[in-house]
């Protein structure tokens, strides 16, 4: 799903993933995606499986993401704007 929804709508993208590899993109920019991250942890329900995205473009890493549904926290950083925890069922 992820996949389709870069392709949807960054098509120029490239993408490198754990699962499907990698595709080259013409804009200069890569998307990295791990969709289940602690595959064992998701498949036993322990609370330790996280989804993963990251962006990188021309100067590098950019912003980078990790949900972990189960205890209900994103982390999410930005380059130049910090890095935050954020938690609860909606968080802001």
């Amino acid at each position: 799903m992820v996949r389709d929804e870069l392709a949807r709508h960054v098509p120029q993208d490239g993408v490198h993933g754990e699962e499907g590899g990698s595709t080259t993109g013409t804009s200069g920019r890569r998307w990295i995606i791990d969709p289940v991250n602690g595959t064992t942890a998701f498949t036993r329900r322990w609370p330790l499986f996280s989804n993963d995205i990251a962006y990188e473009d021309e100067h590098g890493p950019a912003i980078g993401v990790i949900n972990m549904p189960m205890s209900r926290q994103l982390v999410a950083a930005g380059r130049g704007l910090g890095c935050w925890v954020l938690t609860g069922e909606e968080p802001d």
